[in-house]
């Protein structure tokens, strides 16, 4: 106690969210236990965050990373292409929000059973424990059949990066068919209009990009007016996409090259979404899709692919 007023004061940062956050004008990337950027130099993450580790190559530069990336767009155009920049919307979504574009795009990928739609789902957008993909329920995957109240939960965990609510399928109990449907509307309305629920046992936000795999389409037209929608019409290839199943961290290394970098550019880029958005919205008189909100999410992707 004599000598307590002679020790420095240490100021310790505790990080209890994934994704983006600000100390000091300082913009970096909280991936669990990992910190992606200039970040404080005493800080100390969760014990909750522990668990979603963001595993990269340290010894693949950025032009292998980006290589990678291109030739895993290059296994379907449009499917590999559309999703992999579905989950850089995720990436970004705190920097749209910063830039005042807060305009939730809720991904709905459906075709036939054993077309590869969760494969790429989760090997294009995830993240955190990639080396260990069987066991990533809980992380970033969670079926249908799950709980409302676990899928809130992971929606709201993952901030600013991409959860799969996978399988939606018609199930031959008709009434666990109209359970999980109703499952798979209630998170497309909670997240698309931005209001999930707020009841005694969840008070969760919608934090994350949200991509939903199924069968079949809905056939509501107010719950797939709300939707970006893909149709895989034909199974995935399987031996090309073995050649980028081969280095399993070469997404997440990408990504570890992109959010370093985003956070050295993060005010010119949120200058940059405001200016686009300004231009975009000057041109929408002329756009020609039935759903105004489906228009608005264009402008995600189209950003995100013009920013890759």
């Amino acid at each position: 106690k004599s000598q307590s007023k002679e020790v420095g004061v240490k100021r310790i940062h505790l990080f209890s969210e994934l994704g983006w956050h600000m100390v000091n004008d300082r913009h970096f990337y909280c991936a669990g236990s990992t910190i992606i950027g200039a970040c404080p130099e005493n800080y100390k993450v969760s014990e909750e965050l522990k668990k979603y580790n963001f595993e990269f190559d340290s010894t693949m530069s950025e032009m292998e990373c980006i290589k990678h990336i291109l030739q895993l767009m290059s296994v379907n155009q449009k499917v590999c292409s559309v999703v992999f920049m579905t989950g850089m919307v995720g990436v970004l979504r705190q920097l749209f929000l910063d830039a005042g574009v807060n305009i939730p795009c809720c991904f709905y990928l459906f075709g036939p059973s054993q077309t590869r739609k969760t494969t790429v789902a989760n090997f294009s957008t995830a993240l955190y424990n990639r080396s260990n993909f069987q066991k990533l329920s809980g992380i970033s995957t969670l079926r249908v059949s799950s709980t409302e109240f676990k899928t809130e939960e992971c929606v709201a965990a993952l901030k600013d990066a991409t959860f799969v609510f996978d399988d939606l399928f018609k199930d031959t109990d008709k009434r666990m068919h109209r359970e999980y449907e109703k499952r798979v509307r209630n998170i497309i309305r909670n997240f698309a209009d931005n209001s999930p629920r707020t009841t005694t046992r969840s008070a969760h936000k919608n934090n994350s990009q949200i991509i939903i795999t199924a069968e079949y389409l809905l056939k509501s037209k107010t719950d797939v007016g709300r939707l970006m929608v893909l149709e895989v019409t034909e199974p995935i290839d399987s031996k090309r996409l073995d050649i980028c199943q081969k280095i399993p961290l070469g997404v997440s290394s990408f990504y570890y090259h992109f959010i370093k970098w985003v956070a050295e550019k993060y005010e010119d880029i949120v200058e940059d979404i405001i200016r686009q958005f300004a231009i975009f919205r000057e041109s929408s008189v002329n756009h020609l899709f039935g759903y105004e909100r489906l228009y608005e999410q264009s402008f995600l992707l189209k950003y995100v692919f013009g920013l890759f």
